[in-house]
């Protein structure tokens, strides 16, 4: 401390003689980011500076660490920012962006395991070191500028979050503890954990922190996670396609089968007749024989089931047709930590858990989004059910009564169909219906048959003037609308496709709490943890405070010479818990200082 101080004096003396006065410049940091979660907006360190004389360094790296025993360093094209001051000379800079071909590369050598977005977020992926000799330096990576800024636009919202990179993890998994995914996990084929863009920043000043006597009042460290998912796949959703399939193909069996009951065939004959009974006044109407074929189209359910399944909270999103659960992880346990949404704003060293608050909120969340989804499935069935094909005939056959005579005679048939008309058309009464007769008039020779035209002609040919004027759409067709409605009221096989539905998606929401559990619960294989720093500030650690990474390398502080040691942070860091060797360790975003001081 003695030997600090007398520095300082000399330091002060020197300056206050050379020119008469003191002067404590700015040591600006651009830092400004805008997001919807709770963070920083600009920042800026002021300090005491010293002229030169001050060693200092920096470095700025996307991407770092291990991924299956393959250490990043030795991967073409991950080497990040540097930068480092010898206390002379001009400010040293280091800007090394990650081109596209650059990204390109990278997940050729790692296989496919974690997979860089090339796409239009990928120019922004920026690497920034900068050194002065005044004892000051900067690092920053990811989506920076090249003049270190954190420069992430917002996405518009309830659009997309920018993407990073997407983790393999099945097959991580696979490889670490084998016996299938995840050791096992049941239910689960894949699984790939989503990283939105990460950002994040440091600066130090050692003048500062020399003349002040505390690291932390020159030290600077922020970061950013625009977003954080987990995709699943697995046959429990793809359960729910085979369910809905077969159930419709049961409910078309059961519709059609309806078209057979005597009952509702007896019922039609009756009103037809009834709305016959005038026009065959006169003859001896006999027994109809009536055919009827109901035909419903559940081509609808094509779109349910292509129609992605998610809450109204934007937590979780299945998709059907992939057989995947994709969980917003971001929205899921941002509530958790802080009351917001997002994973921005939190305490060094976050570890990311999925604890019994969050799995509570996920299963409520999905829970109602599938009963959602299954009242839709219900919907269209009824929907369906309510303009489905009518195919309908009702034949008549007619006899005239020669009372001379004392006999009966066939005279022919009276048809009334409605030919692939629409349910809901028919009972409007707007579908048509057809009436047409088939006659046959008796022979007229001889005396007898003479007899028998002379009462049967005026009969026929009355009969063929009133079908020609007759029109029953109004009349018959809203009767044998309602009477087929009622048969189908409620949609025979509708409430069997809902039971084993809502079976399917108690299986889903059961699958979820155990394989998200597995994966990110408090024994799980993977941990995450967001704004990952070496030493964070005790007095702005929120209790408890996590565990600080396990960086090699980084210098401590030392009095002789004064060096403030070497902090970094890294908005996001990936390891894989509980495994000897060959796991993951990944530093996303890391950007460090230090260490600055003294020449000498």
């Amino acid at each position: 401390m003695r030997a600090r101080q007398a520095r300082r004096r000399a330091w002060l003396g020197a300056t206050i003689a050379a020119l008469g006065v003191l002067v404590l410049p700015l040591a600006a940091t651009p830092s400004a980011a805008s997001w919807h979660d709770r963070e920083f907006d600009r920042g800026s360190l002021s300090s005491a500076s010293c002229s030169t004389g001050q060693v200092s360094s920096a470095s700025g790296q996307v991407l770092s660490g291990s991924i299956l025993s393959t250490a990043l360093s030795s991967v073409a094209s991950v080497n990040g920012a540097t930068a480092s001051s010898p206390g002379s000379g001009a400010t040293v800079s280091s800007v090394n962006p990650l081109s596209v071909s650059a990204l390109g590369s990278i997940n050729t050598q790692l296989g496919g395991v974690l997979a860089l977005d090339t796409g239009a977020q990928a120019g922004v992926l920026q690497q920034f070191a900068e050194a002065r000799a005044t004892g000051y330096s900067a690092g920053s990576a990811g989506g920076v500028s090249d003049s270190g800024a954190i420069s992430l636009a917002a996405p518009a919202a309830g659009g997309p979050v920018p993407r990073f990179a997407t983790l393999q993890l099945g097959s991580v998994l696979n490889q670490l503890v084998g016996g299938g995914l995840g050791g096992g996990i049941s239910g689960l084929s894949d699984a790939r954990l989503t990283i939105g863009a990460v950002a994040s920043y440091a600066t130090l000043d050692g003048c500062a922190a020399d003349w002040s006597g505390s690291v932390y009042t020159a030290l600077a460290r922020q970061y950013l996670v625009a977003g954080l998912g987990a995709t699943l796949t697995s046959p429990r959703v793809s359960s729910i396609v085979t369910t809905t399939n077969s159930g419709a193909a049961s409910i078309r069996s059961s519709v059609a089968a309806v078209a057979g009951q005597s009952g509702l065939l007896n019922s039609i004959s009756t009103a037809t007749l009834s709305a016959l009974s005038s026009t065959l006044a006169g003859f001896v109407v006999g027994t109809p024989t009536t055919t009827l074929a109901l035909d419903i189209s559940l081509t609808g359910l094509t779109t349910n089931l292509a129609t992605p399944i998610s809450d109204a909270g934007g937590i979780a999103s299945i998709d059907l047709g992939a057989g995947t659960v994709t969980v917003d992880l971001a929205r899921l346990l941002g509530p958790a930590y802080q009351n917001s949404v997002g994973l921005n704003g939190l305490a060094p060293n976050t570890q990311l858990l999925l604890n019994s608050a969050a799995m509570s909120a996920l299963t409520t969340a999905v829970s109602s989004a599938l009963t959602s989804w299954i009242g839709g499935v219900s919907t269209t069935v009824n929907t369906a059910a309510g303009i489905l094909d009518v195919d309908l005939k009702v034949v008549v056959p007619i006899s005239v009564a020669v009372a001379a005579l004392g006999i009966t005679v066939p005279v022919g048939t009276v048809t009334v169909s409605a030919s692939h008309v629409r349910l809901d058309q028919l009972i409007a009464g707007t579908a048509p219906i057809s009436v047409t007769t088939q006659l046959s008039p008796p022979s007229c020779s001889g005396i007898t048959g003479g007899i028998i035209c002379g009462v049967v002609n005026p009969l026929l040919s009355g009969l063929t003037a009133a079908v020609s004027a007759l029109s029953l759409g109004g009349t018959l067709g809203p009767v044998v609308g309602g009477l087929i409605r009622t048969a189908l009221t409620p949609v025979p096989g509708l409430s069997a496709l809902v039971t084993s539905l809502t079976s399917d998606a108690n299986a889903l929401l059961s699958f979820l709490s155990g394989s998200l559990a597995a994966l990110f619960g408090p024994s799980a294989v993977l941990s995450l943890i967001v704004n990952a720093q070496n030493a964070p500030d005790p007095a702005h650690v929120s209790s408890p405070a996590g565990t600080p990474p396990t960086w090699s390398g980084l210098a401590v502080p030392s009095t002789h010479p004064y060096r403030t040691g070497q902090y970094s942070v890294a908005a996001l860091r990936l390891v894989t818990l509980g495994v000897a060797s060959g796991g993951v360790a990944i530093d996303l975003a890391r950007s460090t200082v230090g260490s600055n001081g003294p020449v000498g």
